[in-house]
């Protein structure tokens, strides 16, 4: 809750998960030695934690009513220099995502995932070789898209296109800011979520989704600048929140990966895919759109 005062004392707040398990374990070791002052302080501190995470696996009041209009989105950090190329691209094809946003492809990834051409027949691409390069593949067309750089102070690509698809048209918008591992990075992620909600904010568009690798969990405090200036709506809520990035080695495993959407759109079913060799693993989300 400190993070408006420090970059470092932010990255606390990824790990309210870990924080809420370490606490509830705490709990039961202070009631087996009787140290009940502790006990009923520390139970309190947990309650509250649980309170704040309710929303996201009390399960969504949706109808879960799945028609021939829904759209699947998947978004996936690959990691660069992944060599299960062809790990990924199977599992695209298997997936069969009607609008796909990669995050980290270099030209390596560009040409591989050409053998895909014929599932994406329209795409949006920046590739770079720094680990911040970005694809956007999509079965349907893409008009007015742009790769927009002014976002980020170290002029990192986002994406935006309308989608034309059959339940109706769309505005997708796809970012991947730096990771907040000094203060300069933690700035400038801070800057690009900043800018994309005054992006969205100037065009009121809707409906719309945003889908990356954010470098942010939803307790970090530009997350939630960005959600509550938004009004944009967590897909996670109702559906848990699992991590997302180094979910092998739990201590340190934080949902970073997001898709968000504006109130027009109304989700289905939410999951989380295999690693394939990445550091991330991609987020699936299936939604309509609001008649």
């Amino acid at each position: 809750l400190l993070g408006r005062w420090h970059w470092s004392l932010d990255l606390l707040a990824h790990f309210r998960l870990q924080a809420t398990v370490c606490l509830m374990a705490s709990v039961v070791i202070f009631v087996l030695l009787r140290h009940w002052r502790w006990a009923v302080l520390t139970g309190t501190v947990v309650l509250c934690l649980i309170g704040s995470l309710a929303k996201y696996y009390w399960p969504s009041t949706n109808d879960g009513g799945i028609g021939k209009d829904s759209i699947t989105i998947l978004s996936f950090n690959v990691l660069t220099q992944n060599g299960e190329r062809e790990s990924v691209a199977t599992y695209l094809r298997e997936q069969q995502a009607d609008v796909a946003f990669l995050m980290e492809v270099n030209e390596a990834w560009v040409r591989h995932l050409e053998s895909l051409n014929d599932l994406y027949p329209h795409r949006l691409e920046r590739s770079r070789e720094d680990n911040f390069g970005i694809l956007l593949l999509s079965r349907w067309p893409l008009r007015d898209a742009t790769v927009i750089e002014t976002f980020s102070q170290s002029e990192l690509p986002s994406v935006q296109a309308t989608i034309d698809s059959p339940g109706g048209s769309w505005t997708f918008l796809g970012t991947h800011p730096l990771p907040p591992t000094s203060q300069a990075n933690a700035l400038d992620r801070d800057h690009q979520l900043e800018s994309l909600a005054k992006h969205l904010r100037r065009g009121a568009i809707d409906p719309l989704v945003v889908a990356g690798d954010l470098n942010a969990t939803p307790f970090s405090l530009p997350f939630r600048n960005l959600i509550g200036s938004t009004s944009l709506i967590d897909s996670s809520i109702g559906f848990g929140l699992w991590p997302t990035w180094m979910r092998k080695a739990p201590v340190v495993a934080i949902p970073i990966d997001h898709v968000l959407v504006s109130q027009s759109v109304n989700i289905h079913e939410r999951w989380i895919g295999p690693s394939l060799g990445s550091d991330h693993q991609p987020v699936l989300v299936v939604f309509s759109l609001h008649r």
